[in-house]
């Protein structure tokens, strides 16, 4: 496919997932991001916030795959799929995959199951900065839909500890629908043998430009030869 291509992909496509997917060529690094506020000399301060990230580093097949499986989940019975990655180098190891396909928020109003049949995937240029809104991207997507990150343990005593986040061996990533279909696309997209753009950048929605919901940590998507990720394999990237 190139740009400007579609593609209808259908339930039929995809069967259940498995219980555990094993997952190769992706690494995951546990970042953080520096926001200042005030930087002006004349001032004997500077105040700064800090972000939790988590930041992804594959190739383009490796998020063709990650898209796919986001796509397996949607068109599935089940809520979630479980990755786990084997790069020796990936600061994670388990990542999950969450949806919730809630559409009404009223629970006195009942619904039957939600029938999904097919997505029409249109291929599209991607942008840095995909998820952030007008000025960055011409992609629509409402905040409450935008994509979640949040690391968890597999250890619960470890989850309550002060320092709990060198701990942190799992990542989940939550989404309802339409940021699932969004998400997607936007992997599908960086997979693209025209594709030129090597980071993608999903911010805090007060502290950066937007694209993650809120109390998440931010995301940020590489592939080789860009600022994050110098050489040409996973093998080369030191975490």
């Amino acid at each position: 496919m190139k740009q400007g291509e579609s593609l209808n992909l259908l339930r039929t496509d995809f069967g259940e997932p498995a219980p555990v997917v094993t997952f190769p060529d992706l690494l995951l690094a546990k970042r953080k991001r520096n926001i200042g506020f005030t930087g002006d000399e004349a001032l004997p301060f500077e105040v700064t916030h800090q972000v939790d990230a988590v930041d992804f580093y594959g190739y383009k097949s490796s998020y063709e795959a990650l898209g796919l499986y986001l796509f397996q989940l949607l068109f599935s019975n089940k809520n979630h799929i479980h990755l786990t990655l084997t790069g020796e180098q990936s600061k994670i190891k388990d990542v999950f995959l969450y949806i919730d396909r809630t559409l009404v928020k009223d629970s006195f109003l009942k619904t039957e199951a939600l029938a999904l049949r097919s997505y029409g995937y249109y291929r599209e240029q991607l942008e840095k900065f995909p998820l952030s809104g007008p000025g960055f991207s011409d992609r629509t997507l409402a905040p409450e839909d935008c994509p979640v990150f949040f690391y968890g343990w597999s250890d619960a005593q470890k989850r309550y500890l002060e320092d709990r986040v060198q701990y942190a061996d799992q990542l989940i990533i939550g989404l309802t629908v339409d940021g699932l279909c969004a998400l997607a696309t936007i992997l599908l997209d960086m997979a693209a043998e025209e594709n030129d753009r090597d980071e993608v950048c999903l911010e805090h929605p007060d502290l950066g430009f937007g694209g993650t919901g809120k109390n998440s940590l931010e995301a940020r998507f590489w592939l080789p030869h860009s600022f994050g990720f110098y050489g040409d394999s996973l093998d080369d990237v030191n975490l």
